[in-house]
């Protein structure tokens, strides 16, 4: 039988794992200035500067202004991102978690059936933690606090910690001693 998307019933103990909103915020002011430069467009053949070449040129061989497909790409952009924050989640609970996939139904996951967990850091302020089961990969993008060292996403650490008291699991190190650096 198939398990449907988790519904709401989330007890008060566990914690929630989203990826964070920064994309989508960029996103939707990207989406914002390049509407108000949609309307705020005027057709003139005035060329003052480099980019009054390029966007009157754009404008003469497709006909249109440049700031409606550039509209029309940070919308979806920000639908697609917007989509991929509300459908992903992962709820930690007492000995296992639950994981909401993009494309697929709602699945708990042991802590215990976890076969592998890796943190990536591209930078000083983080990048993503990678956790291995059943022959699947999830990804979260994580933050650091910079003066401090820390998670930014409280959930994260505590879904660390858990992870960190099974025997099977090998973080690569302790997590006090991966963000001191």
């Amino acid at each position: 039988m198939k398990e449907h998307r988790q519904t709401e019933d989330i007890s008060t103990n566990a914690y929630i794992v989203r990826r964070p909103l920064y994309w989508s915020v960029f996103l939707l002011i990207m989406f914002v200035v390049s509407l108000v430069a949609l309307l705020l467009d005027t057709s003139s053949t005035e060329i003052n500067e480099l980019s009054d070449i390029i966007i009157v040129g754009f404008y003469l061989i497709f006909g249109f202004s440049i700031f409606i497909p550039a509209t029309v790409i940070f919308f979806v952009l920000l639908a697609v991102n917007l989509y991929i924050y509300f459908r992903f989640k992962l709820v930690i609970h007492e000995q296992s978690f639950s994981v909401t996939p993009l494309f697929e139904a709602t699945h708990d996951i042991a802590f215990s059936s976890v076969e592998k967990v890796v943190i990536k850091r591209w930078s000083r302020m983080g990048h993503y933690v990678e956790i291995e089961y059943d022959s699947k990969k999830i990804r979260i993008p994580y933050t650091v606090n910079l003066k401090d060292g820390t998670f930014r996403q409280k959930s994260i650490y505590v879904l660390l910690k858990k992870l960190e008291n099974y025997t099977t699991i090998n973080i690569s190190g302790k997590l006090s001693e991966l963000f001191k650096s």
